[in-house]
């Protein structure tokens, strides 16, 4: 019964956008935020927390923007097949990410720009291709 009830919820939360970004957007905020403030301590307890508060504030909103983008690339790419949509639109918003991420973190001066970038861009990538495997299952089996 309770397997049920919490899968329903699950089901549920799947069929939003919004929901399906704004879970991962959180955790993205979290993670990389805790991440960007541990690798940049060695600078002072300022520069840590001025990195770890501006790489989770844009997580969180590159991470539900990629979503958002991944789902609306997949349809846009849809006509190249489903491999080579899933791989154009992996790649186009990963891309995006790190150009995003590395212009923030070098306007405001953050030392350590490439250890504070590459967890999250590298994780990121790999985030994009399995939203985007998740989507297109969806999207199957909303047709069914």
């Amino acid at each position: 019964e309770r397997y049920r009830t919490m899968s329903a919820m699950f089901a549920r939360l799947t069929r939003s956008k919004f929901m399906r970004s704004g879970l991962t957007g959180v955790v993205g905020l979290v993670a990389y935020g805790g991440w960007a403030y541990y690798v940049n301590l060695s600078f002072g307890d300022e520069t840590a927390l001025r990195a770890g508060l501006v790489q989770g504030a844009y997580s969180l909103a590159l991470t539900m923007g990629s979503s958002y983008l991944i789902e609306q690339l997949l349809i846009l790419y849809a006509k190249a097949g489903p491999r080579s949509t899933l791989l154009l639109a992996s790649a186009t918003s990963s891309a995006f990410a790190l150009s995003v991420a590395y212009g923030i973190h070098w306007l405001i001066d953050t030392p350590m720009i490439f250890t504070t970038i590459m967890p999250g861009f590298l994780i990121g990538s790999v985030y994009a291709v399995i939203y985007g495997l998740s989507v297109q299952k969806l999207q199957i089996l909303s047709i069914q």
